[in-house]
């Protein structure tokens, strides 16, 4: 598991990966997002 989490439906929940976010100018990492799964994707979905 990550420290990386997203807010889904009142919760924070942790995403399975990470993705890199990187500085377009010089390629920098600047930070990490997670990556929901597709069971998170519909549940933010239907709690929208």
């Amino acid at each position: 598991m990550t420290d990386a989490t997203m807010f889904v439906a009142g919760r924070w929940l942790a995403g399975d990966q990470t993705l890199e976010v990187l500085n377009p100018a010089d390629e920098q990492v600047i930070g990490t997002i997670p990556v929901a799964s597709p069971a998170q994707v519909q549940q933010a979905l239907e709690s929208a």
